[in-house]
Parts: structure tokens; C-alpha cells; sequence
């Protein structure tokens, strides 16, 4: 079971999600709708392809995630931060399939949603991205 509650930060309300497993989620795409009002994924998709981004992910997962597979990771990262590079929450699909995934499934919730949850500590790298 999930608990939902909603906040407001300068105008812009941001929606927090508390597991049943204790864990708690902060909507990013919220977050970035402070920046884009009318496209908040643009801004989420060009904080998920950004090097420094992926290295940050890479780096919460290896250090809160035992079952990390750094191996399966080495060439996305490579990848980062190339024009070619494109990345967003349903392309991250490698990240999603570990237990201890910074983004909630790397997917919405819900099937009539857009909203990316990410765990409360990741928010601040897209806050200081945005």
C-alpha cells in the first residue's frame, strides 16, 4: 500500500509517495515543471541523459545497491553525455530492474500518468540540475 500526499513549493505542487517498505518518493516530474510548465519530461529526459547524471546514478546504485550489475552499467554510461545520447525514464530500463532503483520503475505509476517518482536524497541532483 502507498500513501500519497501532496506539497507546495513556490507555487508548484509536488506530489510525495511513502511505500508500505518505508521507502519514500518525490515526483521529479513535478519538480521539473517548475522549469517547463508545459513539458516537464523534456526537462527530466535531458537531466537523465546528462554524463554527469548517469555517474551520479551509477554511483548511488553501486554504493546502496548490492545487487548492482556495474558490468551492465559500463556501457550506457560510456554512452552519456555524446550528442547521440539519448536517454529517458521508460529508456532506463537496465536501471529499473535492480531492487534498490533510484527511479520508481523508471516508468509512471500508473498507466494514466506521466509522473517519474524518484527516491527523496536523488531529487536533489535534478533540483540543482533544473
Amino acid at each position: 500500500m502507498s500513501k500519497k500526499e501532496t506539497i507546495t513549493v513556490q507555487g508548484t505542487e509536488i506530489s510525495l509517495l511513502s511505500k508500505s517498505n518505508g521507502k519514500n518518493y518525490i515526483c521529479i516530474t513535478d519538480i521539473a515543471r517548475y522549469k517547463n510548465p508545459d513539458e516537464p519530461k523534456d526537462a527530466v529526459k535531458n537531466w537523465m541523459r546528462n554524463r554527469s547524471t548517469i555517474e551520479f546514478l551509477g554511483l548511488w546504485e553501486k554504493i546502496h545497491n548490492p545487487d548492482f550489475k556495474g558490468v551492465e552499467f559500463d556501457p550506457l554510461l560510456s554512452e552519456a553525455g555524446s550528442n547521440a545520447f539519448t536517454m529517458s525514464p521508460t529508456k532506463c530500463k537496465p536501471l529499473s530492474e535492480f531492487p534498490e532503483t533510484v527511479l520508481q520503475g523508471c516508468k509512471p505509476l500508473s498507466a494514466d500518468s506521466e509522473a517519474i517518482y524518484t527516491q527523496l536524497n536523488i531529487s536533489n541532483n535534478i533540483i540543482l540540475y533544473l
